[in-house]
């Protein structure tokens, strides 16, 4: 399991997650609700996309909401090394292109969040994932 820790950036004047560092007093208190922030924002963009890809048939949507589901698993194993937990499908009201926009915006404030390299790149990639998918569904709805 990694241990990250919260640096004060002088140039961003926000705090960061790092990996090396030092945790400075006035940042220990507000850490715990970080992260739960964090774990929050992960765990609410695992659902829209999990009920996203219970709503749709198309096999290639599919494939990438499973390969999106995937780098949102291992993000959040790396931050919390534990599983997420599964969605209850009977909450859901949104149709499949509402749901993909709420995952994107979700996706946007992961990034905001993560000031990792390593993982801000999985959460990119995470975004880009459903920006496309969003993007062919437009498309295909144009036509």
């Amino acid at each position: 399991m990694h241990k990250y820790f919260f640096k004060h950036n002088i140039l961003t004047e926000k705090r960061e997650l790092s990996k090396n560092g030092t945790l400075f007093a006035q940042t220990m208190a507000n850490s715990n609700t970080d992260m739960q922030n964090l774990k929050q924002t992960i765990q609410s963009l695992y659902n829209y996309v999990v009920l996203a890809k219970e709503q749709t048939e198309d096999g290639e949507q599919i494939d990438a909401l499973c390969k999106t589901e995937l780098l949102i698993s291992n993000l959040y194993y790396s931050f919390f090394a534990s599983p997420l937990e599964l969605p209850e499908s009977k909450d859901n009201t949104l149709n499949f292109s509402q749901l993909l926009t709420k995952a994107i915006e979700t996706s946007k404030s992961l990034i905001e969040q993560i000031n990792i390299p390593e993982e801000n790149r999985v959460a990119l990639l995470i975004n880009l994932n459903l920006q496309t998918l969003l993007n062919f569904l437009q498309t295909a709805n144009d036509n």
